[in-house]
């Protein structure tokens, strides 16, 4: 059990790396926040919602991925 915690630490560490350093991550980030912020205002549906996480999701997995 002690592995997996530390496992899920050390990718956590990782996340925050990825967040603190990559300027092109902290545009995102400030691009996921101003959606969702839209998204709220005009009250979008909850397949809308579902397609814009998904679609955050892969920018911000595909932005990981090309800083690795």
């Amino acid at each position: 059990m002690k592995k997996r915690i530390n496992a899920f630490k050390y990718a956590l560490s990782g996340l925050r790396c990825f967040f603190i350093e990559t300027p092109h991550a902290k545009f995102h980030l400030l691009a996921v926040a101003v959606v969702c912020s839209a998204g709220f205002f005009w009250n979008i549906s909850t397949i809308e919602w579902a397609i814009v996480l998904l679609c955050m999701g892969l920018v911000i997995s595909l932005e990981a991925i090309n800083s690795a």
